[in-house]
């Protein structure tokens, strides 16, 4: 049995807005030739993505857009297309015109992976670099921690944009390398340009090759991995999970232990949600009794999601702070509003990503011409609104104390969140001393 992995280039004819200029530099890449059985299964993965949008798409309106239509475009798009780059790329952008955080195509694996040797995140509405690979080609090329993002292959990035970068960059389109418009501390202005480390994969996954297995296994293993750590600073507890898992009942034994302590710090930074019942579950341990927590907005129903207690010896008496930033999404967004706003818990940080609503991922397969060609589709099956009736998709959690790092704090290491968080609790120390918490 075998799984092809196709390559991915992308065209600029067929996309939104955003997408055409994320992909503006790739208008003058090479193309592969599309084959008759590639514009076949395109067409079948396009409408295999319309029918679970049917199916399970939370708002039967789909916000007044005409999906037929915006269907039958993608299908035209696809009937005259070059490559396969275009069917992919027409696939996504029938998904991307829902404009929602959740919904999305992800394309046939594809034949390499590439590490482009840095990392970002949005800080207010400014991005940074905050970090850089050791002995990679950006490291080489003189990107620096702390350095502000302006432009990303002539794209400058936003939260509204951010998202979609990188979707195409690790998904959608990845490439060779960027070219970066950056300003550094001393506040002179420079274009980086560098190359990506590309991984070479197997063009075929065969199910009864044990090195193809190992492949298929180390990528589900690591996206199982929830990572929990603790910390203790005088009269404070710390602590820092990387994702919301289901039925993990190390949620409780954790929030147990916290019961000893009268500050709790929560650190969500980074955290992009998981299980809702993990949420539920975490959220438990902060209430007496139920309280109303979420409205579940399905297709067909609402679902008014109540808060029930749990733990030994009544909710977790001491108090808390919750530390987000734009990286905080989903589930972590919905913990700290939920805290916020029944007054558990103080919010540090910055504002969160906004991205608040619930997905069901859906691991698809072709298997019409007689081999098993894996692809998916991520739809939202309900959104969520907070018990005042507001939406924090597209809005995000606004802290009650802002306490954003600038782009000096990053490069020499400092936690100015994480120092706000600790005073408040009590607990005096600098933003360097702050930043070895978790070191």
């Amino acid at each position: 049995m075998s799984v092809r992995y196709p390559s991915v280039r992308v065209s600029l004819r067929v996309l939104a807005p955003v997408l055409i200029l994320v992909l503006a530099p790739l208008a003058a890449s090479a193309q592969e030739p599309l084959s008759d059985f590639e514009r076949r299964l395109g067409s079948r993965m396009l409408g295999s993505a319309r029918a679970w949008l049917d199916s399970l798409y939370y708002d039967s309106t789909y916000g007044g857009r005409n999906l037929d239509e915006l269907e039958w475009r993608a299908q035209k798009v696809i009937d005259t297309a070059s490559t396969r780059a275009v069917v992919f790329a027409a696939i996504a952008q029938f998904l991307q015109h829902l404009n929602d955080s959740h919904t999305r195509f992800i394309p046939p694996g594809l034949s390499v992976e590439m590490d482009y040797g840095w990392s970002w995140r949005m800080i207010g509405d400014d991005c940074f670099v905050t970090g850089v690979r050791k002995k990679s080609d950006a490291e080489a090329k003189g990107l620096t921690v702390g350095d502000k993002v302006l432009g990303i292959d002539g794209i400058k990035p936003t939260r509204a944009n951010t998202g979609v970068i990188w979707y195409v960059y690790h998904l959608l389109s990845p490439r060779g390398g960027m070219r970066l418009y950056v300003e550094r501390q001393d506040g002179t202005r420079e274009s980086v340009a560098f190359e990506a480390k590309v991984t070479r994969r197997p063009e075929w996954l065969d199910l009864d090759n044990l090195e193809h297995l190992r492949i298929l296994w180390d990528e589900s293993d690591l996206a199982s991995k929830i990572e929990y750590r603790w910390r203790v600073r005088d009269s404070v507890a710390l602590w820092r999970f990387s994702s919301f898992g289901y039925r993990d009942d190390r949620l409780d034994r954790y929030m147990q232990d916290a019961r000893r302590y009268p500050w709790l710090i929560l650190d969500l930074r980074g955290n992009p949600g998981g299980a809702v019942e993990g949420v539920t579950r975490l959220l438990g341990h902060f209430v007496d009794d139920s309280v109303p927590g979420f409205t579940q907005r399905w297709r067909d129903s609402t679902v008014e999601y109540t808060i029930r207690p749990r733990g030994r010896g009544g909710r977790y008496a001491g108090q808390a702070i919750v530390l987000i930033d734009s990286k905080s999404a989903s589930g972590a967004e919905l913990t700290a509003r939920v805290l916020q706003q029944h007054g558990r818990a103080m919010v540090v940080g910055d504002r969160s990503s906004g991205q608040l609503t619930a997905a069901l991922t859906l691991s698809l397969a072709d298997r019409a011409s007689g081999r098993i060609i894996p692809y998916g589709v991520t739809v939202t099956v309900f959104d969520i609104v907070m018990p005042d009736g507001a939406h924090v998709e597209k809005q995000g959690v606004m802290p009650n104390v802002a306490a954003l790092p600038t782009g000096r704090d990053l490069a020499e290491g400092n936690d100015p969140a994480m120092q706000v968080a600790l005073e408040l609790a009590g607990v005096k120390v600098s933003a360097a001393e702050a930043a070895r918490i978790w070191k």
